[in-house]
């Protein structure tokens, strides 16, 4: 189900069973400019997934398609993401 709010605004909602783990992110936030929001999160204490894999390489930021994006979790270890 996808929810759309003002000032184009998006949510996608879905279930799925708890024992799975889903292999994407739980919830993604578009923001202008994501070296400053996670230099922000991380002032604050976030700390962010790093991946060094063939593809996808980050350094607290990694490319994507042309899109900037990093990854954290939240206290129930839900993958959160920050892109452009």
């Amino acid at each position: 189900m996808i929810y759309e709010f003002g000032g184009g605004t998006r949510l996608l909602w879905w279930r799925e069973p708890r024992e799975l783990t889903s292999p994407h992110s739980a919830a993604d936030f578009r923001v202008d400019d994501v070296a400053a929001t996670v230099g922000e999160l991380r002032a604050r204490g976030v700390a962010f997934d790093e991946f060094d894999l063939p593809g996808l390489k980050t350094h607290g930021v990694a490319m994507v398609g042309g899109r900037h994006f990093a990854w954290f979790r939240d206290p129930d270890n839900n993958v959160l993401a920050v892109h452009d």
